[in-house]
């Protein structure tokens, strides 16, 4: 029984997470759109150059 009330725990826990996981990407999705006028794909391409020419090795 302590197992199974375990396992129900674990499952909330992780519902919560990706609940606020999602609300999260959503606010960055919105804040990306309202005040860059750009989109959370394109940051991620942006990232990805920034790191591939060694622009992260900076910091």
């Amino acid at each position: 029984m302590e197992n199974n009330s375990l396992s129900k725990e674990r499952l909330r826990l992780w519902l919560r997470m990706l609940r606020v996981t999602r609300q999260v990407e959503s606010e960055l999705r919105e804040r990306l759109r309202t005040e860059h006028d750009s989109t959370l794909p394109r940051f991620d391409v942006m990232a990805a150059l920034y790191a591939s020419e060694g622009g992260a090795e900076d910091e």
